[in-house]
C-alpha cells in the first residue's frame, strides 16, 4: 500500500511522462503539417505554372492559326492575281494576232516556222498543213525545203488559223507550229515569269 508521498511522486512522474508525449504528439503533428502545408504549396505551384504553359501553349496555337490563315488568304490572292494578269496578257496577245495574216513580218514567220520544225523532226520528208488562205506561201516554203535538201507535199486544213503543222512522212510525228500552238506555249512561259514577277514582288 502506497503511503502519501509515493503517491505524489508517482503522480508527480505520471504528469511529467503525459506532458512529455503530448509535446511529442503536438511536434509531430506540427512537423506534418508544415509537411504537407508545403506540399500543398508546391502542388499550387505546379499546377499555377501548368496552366500558364497551357495558357500560353493555347496562345501561341490561337496566334499560329491566324497566321496560317493570313498566309493562305495572301496565297489565294497572289494565284488570283497571277491568273487574272495572265489571262489579260493572251487576251491581249490574242486580240493582236487575229489578224496576223495581214500583219508585214507573217512570211517570216511561216519561213521560220517551216525552218524550226525541220531542224526538230527527223528525216527529211514531210507534210506541211497550213490554211488555204496562206497559199501565196506555197512556192516560198517549198524553195526553203530543197536548199535544206528536203521535199515537203503540201495540204490545205481551214481549220488552221495561222503557221504551220509538220509532220514527217509518214505522219507520226508533228511539230506544231501554228499560231494557237506558239500562243500556248508562250502562255506557259508568261505564266511562270509572272508569277515569278509576283513572288519576288510579295
Amino acid at each position: 500500500m502506497l503511503i502519501g508521498g509515493e503517491i505524489e511522486l508517482l503522480c508527480h512522474a505520471i504528469k511529467e511522462e503525459a506532458q512529455r508525449e503530448a509535446e511529442k504528439i503536438l511536434l509531430e503533428a506540427r512537423t506534418r503539417s508544415e509537411a504537407e502545408l508545403k506540399d500543398i504549396q508546391e502542388r499550387i505551384q505546379r499546377e499555377l505554372e501548368e496552366e500558364s504553359q497551357r495558357q500560353r501553349a493555347e496562345a501561341h496555337f490561337q496566334a499560329q492559326k491566324i497566321i496560317d490563315a493570313a498566309e493562305l488568304a495572301a496565297r489565294k490572292t497572289i494565284v488570283a492575281t497571277r491568273e487574272t494578269i495572265v489571262r489579260e496578257a493572251m487576251e491581249e496577245l490574242q486580240r493582236a494576232l487575229k489578224d496576223i495574216r495581214h500583219h508585214p513580218e507573217y512570211k517570216s514567220f511561216m519561213e521560220r516556222a517551216l525552218k524550226e520544225a525541220m531542224d526538230a523532226l527527223p528525216g527529211k520528208n514531210f507534210i506541211v498543213r497550213f490554211n488555204p488562205e496562206d497559199q501565196r506561201f506555197e512556192r516560198r516554203l517549198k524553195e526553203l525545203a530543197q536548199k535544206r535538201g528536203a521535199s515537203i507535199d503540201l495540204e490545205k486544213d481551214p481549220h488552221i488559223s495561222g503557221g504551220l503543222q509538220v509532220y514527217t512522212a509518214d505522219g507520226r510525228i508533228l511539230y506544231d507550229n501554228t499560231v494557237e500552238a506558239r500562243l500556248q506555249r508562250l502562255k506557259e512561259t508568261i505564266q511562270r515569269q509572272i508569277w515569278e514577277g509576283v513572288r519576288e514582288g510579295g
